[in-house]
């Protein structure tokens, strides 16, 4: 049985090459906004013990030129440890960055992004928990006991499929 992610993969590859006939003469605009709505995959370094996750963030961009824009995005999650939900921890990943587009007249436009931003985690503290009986069950792991955030600094890309004027498919990785 084929992975969940070779699976996901597959999907938003026949999505795309479904959608390329109907794109029309879109093209990206100069002085143009850019608002999204997307689902991230966080991927978790190994130091925090978190389960990877899909969540929602929002993106707010703007084009300069029909090449060089800007963008903000937000995304905001909750995690739980990968060896039981011993706690949860809340997440925020900020970013402010540079978008340059290529081939701009096109249906499908590659862009290139880079940008800083700020990681942050707020973990849920808890008690151990206790039976039915009353006996203190120990947590899996320990939850940490500060707040935690990180500047941080992100290269990536992706392609944009223009359907219309005002719709597009975007497809990126950071």
């Amino acid at each position: 049985m084929p992975s969940r992610h070779c699976l996901i993969r597959l999907a938003l590859v026949v999505l795309a090459l479904s959608l390329l006939p109907s794109a029309a003469g879109a093209e990206t605009k100069a002085r143009s906004f850019e608002l999204g709505a997307f689902y991230t995959y966080v991927h978790f370094d190994g130091e925090t013990q978190l389960q990877y996750r899909w969540t929602p963030s929002l993106l707010v961009g703007y084009n300069f030129t029909k090449k060089h824009g800007v963008e903000v995005m937000g995304t905001m999650g909750t995690a739980t440890p990968w060896l039981g939900s011993s706690f949860t921890t809340d997440f925020s990943i900020f970013r402010l960055g540079y978008v340059r587009n290529f081939s701009p007249k096109e249906k499908i436009t590659s862009l290139f992004r880079m940008g800083v931003g700020r990681w942050a985690s707020n973990p849920e503290h808890v008690s151990p928990r206790e039976d039915p009986n009353g006996v203190e069950i120990p947590l899996d792991l320990e939850a940490p006991l500060n707040n935690d955030q990180h500047f941080l600094f992100y290269l990536g890309g992706g392609v944009r499929v223009l359907i219309k004027d005002w719709n597009a498919l975007r497809l990126a990785g950071t």
